[in-house]
Parts: structure tokens; C-alpha cells; sequence
């Protein structure tokens, strides 16, 4: 028996975005068995400043004669940020999915969470950081955040100004928006006509599918008298943030468990760039237009948005309250990805590609905003090219500034 064990060293190696080279920076030993039975090793690691870092796992000396070793070092980018995530939840009313998500969010310690219950009066008392009573008035109430969370608002006591200013958030200041669509006033989105009603196209912009009309036929049977299943696409099987196990090998099994939900928003299309990761698999629940989707999601200008058709994830508390937690909290933070990338800073350089020839332009973007978000001017800006060994580039690169947008060069 000891002699089908087998002992080695496993090497955490650590390597900032900034740094050519990882450096171990701790290590353990992991005892291997012959029946291939998987061996859990645990690091605790506490950087000594937020930013973007890789992580890679690296077995040393295994003493053993193996066709291949390039499967013996595995590395995954850990975004480490240095304050709470901020979530701004608006509900139309007090559903399931807003109540249960929402405590889940509070209790995470890397999340401070405000909420407006539109149906809500002063008073109430609510699992919150803070309460309010109408949309964030500001730029500066609204961008202080990284992600809004909608669960079937009422658009409509929304106004014109804010759905562009919530647009705005997204596409210039990588802000993340979930979307979760429900029967009493997502049908009104389905009811406008954006040629007539421009105030709303902002909103739909946002949604990474079309929504369809809701309707009931003739001899048909309401959607909620039937459980339907929902499948992962080949992109939701993949995507890590849709894992709700500490085994990845293990994850799909979550959801071939889930029993399913019993109403999703019927969907008409799919628009050109988003990604599709589960859909309701039940034939039955087949409209003129397909499948309806469940999960999609789309990037979209530095931000994202990601859209649900049925607010039952809630069902999923039925095999595991962890289970639950983890989607939300899994999902918020893949809508804030933007955010924590980039969206917090006040300039961000965008280049349009990542290898050029020798003696190729390469062109490079600019947006700079001033400490209410707010474009800044173009005397106040200024800009430093250094070469590799290290001086700067003389004279400088002139800046020409972006007519149609401003604070952009």
C-alpha cells in the first residue's frame, strides 16, 4: 500500500500583469495514489496590492517516466480588487429571485449592495447598504457603481435622460448591467417602437436578445403548468462563471440536476455579437422564433450585458443554497468584468491591435474624463511615449481629439 503512494511537490507561482517572469511564491507537497483518485492541495495567498495577477500550479519532481510533462504547470488570471464590488439592484416588486439574490449578495463580504424596490415606501426595511426611492439623478450617483441589477423594473418611471446615462455607464465607463425579465413589465419593451419612442432605445439596447410578445393561443396551456429543462450551449458548458462546484468535472452535473423553470420570456432573436449559454430544451415551449433563450450575454462598448428570461433561478435552492449563492455571485462578477478591468480609471488607452510590424502605425484611443465623469478638456492632457530602454520619445505623439465624442482622442 505505501508503495502505490507517491509524494510531490506542487509550486504556486505567481506573476503580475506588469512582469515578464512568475516567481514561486509558495509550495506543498501532495500525496498521489495509484488509482488516480484526484489530490486537493490548498494555498492561501494575500497579494500586497490590487491588480491583475496569474496563477499557475506547477508539479515538481514526480520522479516518474511521463510521455508528456507540458500538462504539469496550469495557470488561470486572478483579478485582484481592492474594494467592494458596488450592485445597485432595481426590482418592479418584491419577486422571489430579487429577495433571495439579494441576501445573497449582502452577505458576501466583497459586495455592498443599495436596492430600490419600486413598489416600496419610506419605511420598509430591507437586507441593504442603502434604500432608495427613485433612480440614481447624478453621473456621479449612477458611475460610483459596477454593476445594476434589473429584475423586471418599470422602465417607464425611468426617464429619457437616465436610460442614456445608463448607457453611457456601460458603453464608456465598463459598467455591467444583468437583466432579468418577468411577465408584469418587461411586455411593456416589447410594446414600444423605438422610431416613435427614442427614449428607450438606450434599454434596449442593453438586452442581448430581442424580445418577443407574449401571447396565449387558442387550446393552448398556460407555460406555468409545465416544468420546463433548460440545456447549456457549448458556450455555457465552458463558461467558468456557470460552475457552481469546486470541481470543475463535476459543474455540469448542477444543471442536468436542475429541474428546470416553468416560464421563460419568449425571445425572437438573438442579436449579431451575443453569446447564447442555456436555452429551454422543453419542445413544447418552442415559439415561432426557436428556442426561448434563458442566459445570454453580450459585450458591449467597454461594459456588458447580460440578460435572464426567467426569474425561477430561485428552484435552484431546491439541491443547494450554495448552489444559488454561487450563480449570483459567479454572474455579477462576470457583468462587472469590464469594470474591474478598466472601467474605474479615468483614461483608459485602447489599442486596436497587439502585434505590428516594424514600421507600422499603430494606432492607439484615449478617453479621459475629469472626477465627475464628465470629458475633459483637451489642454489638460497630455501625452508620454517611452521606448524600451526607458527615455521618452521626443517630440511627443500629437493628440487629435474625437469631434462626435468628447473626451475621446
Amino acid at each position: 500500500e505505501e508503495s502505490a503512494r507517491r509524494i510531490v511537490k506542487v509550486e504556486l507561482l505567481e506573476r503580475p500583469a506588469n512582469a515578464s517572469e512568475a516567481r514561486v511564491v509558495d509550495q506543498a507537497d501532495a500525496t498521489l495514489t495509484s488509482d488516480g483518485v484526484p489530490t486537493e492541495v490548498t494555498f492561501e495567498r494575500q497579494p500586497d496590492a490590487a491588480g491583475e495577477f496569474e496563477y499557475s500550479l506547477r508539479v515538481a519532481g514526480t520522479g516518474l517516466a511521463e510521455s508528456r510533462d507540458d500538462d504539469n504547470l496550469k495557470g488561470r488570471m486572478v483579478n485582484v480588487f481592492d474594494r467592494p464590488l458596488r450592485i445597485l439592484m432595481i426590482a418592479g416588486g418584491p419577486m422571489r429571485d430579487f429577495q433571495f439574490a439579494k441576501n445573497a449578495l449582502h452577505r458576501h463580504k466583497s459586495m455592498q449592495v443599495d436596492i430600490w424596490l419600486q413598489t416600496g415606501e419610506p419605511g420598509i426595511s430591507q437586507d441593504a447598504s442603502e434604500i432608495l426611492f427613485e433612480f440614481p439623478a447624478t453621473r456621479e450617483d449612477l458611475f460610483r457603481y459596477d454593476v445594476v441589477m434589473a429584475f423586471d423594473p418599470d422602465w417607464s418611471i425611468i426617464s429619457d435622460e437616465a436610460r442614456e446615462l445608463l448607457e453611457e455607464w456601460v458603453t464608456e465607463f465598463g459598467g455591467g448591467v444583468v437583466l432579468v425579465a418577468g411577465h408584469v413589465y418587461t411586455p411593456q419593451l416589447t410594446a414600444i417602437d423605438p422610431q416613435r419612442e427614442p427614449g428607450w432605445q438606450p434599454v434596449l439596447n442593453l438586452y442581448p436578445v430581442v424580445l418577443d410578445e407574449v401571447g396565449l393561443s387558442l387550446g393552448q396551456q398556460p407555460g406555468s403548468t409545465r416544468v420546463h429543462p433548460l440545456g447549456l450551449t457549448q458556450a455555457g458548458a465552458a463558461a467558468e462563471f456557470l460552475q457552481l462546484t469546486d470541481d470543475p468535472a463535476s459543474a455540469h452535473e448542477v444543471w442536468e440536476d436542475f429541474p428546470g423553470v416553468y416560464r421563460c420570456y419568449p425571445t425572437r432573436a438573438r442579436k449579431g455579437g451575443a453569446t447564447v449559454y442555456a436555452a429551454v430544451t422543453d419542445r413544447l415551449a418552442r415559439g415561432r422564433n426557436g428556442q426561448p433563450v434563458l442566459l445570454a450575454g453580450q459585450r458591449y462598448g467597454l461594459g456588458s450585458g447580460l440578460y435572464l428570461g426567467s426569474p425561477e433561478v430561485w428552484r435552484l435552492r431546491s439541491l443547494d443554497e450554495t448552489y444559488y449563492d454561487r450563480f449570483w455571485v459567479k454572474l455579477v462578477r462576470k457583468a462587472a468584468e469590464g469594470r474591474l478591468k478598466r472601467g474605474l480609471e479615468r483614461a483608459v488607452l485602447l489599442l486596436e491591435g497587439r502585434d505590428y510590424e516594424i514600421g507600422q502605425s499603430a494606432p492607439l484611443r484615449a478617453r479621459v474624463v475629469d472626477v465627475n465623469f464628465k470629458p475633459l478638456r483637451d489642454a489638460a492632457i497630455e501625452v508620454q511615449v517611452y521606448d524600451p530602454s526607458g527615455p521618452p520619445i521626443i517630440p511627443p505623439p500629437q493628440r487629435t481629439q474625437d469631434r462626435k465624442r468628447p473626451g475621446a482622442f
